[in-house]
């Protein structure tokens, strides 16, 4: 999703240099907003699971396959 955005940002900018519309500043800004927010939501996902895992922390086979179990569970 981040490359996507990416991507319409450099878009929008060319599009933006050609019209001058305001408009698509504005929507550029909210595009590098949404990657922004993106990019925390990420790396706090990423943490959490890095953190939940009973791999990181030397867990035994019983405790990895117990946790894999309760992730599976909440989707």
């Amino acid at each position: 999703m981040i490359v996507t955005l990416a991507v319409f940002v450099c878009y929008q900018i060319y599009r933006f240099a050609l019209s001058h519309s305001v408009l698509m500043i504005l929507l550029t800004l909210f595009d590098v907003v949404v990657i922004f927010l993106t990019w925390l939501e990420y790396g706090q996902q990423r943490s959490r699971r890095q953190t939940e895992s009973p791999r990181t922390s030397g867990g035994s086979e019983r405790e990895c396959t117990a946790w894999l179990y309760r992730v599976q569970r909440r989707r």
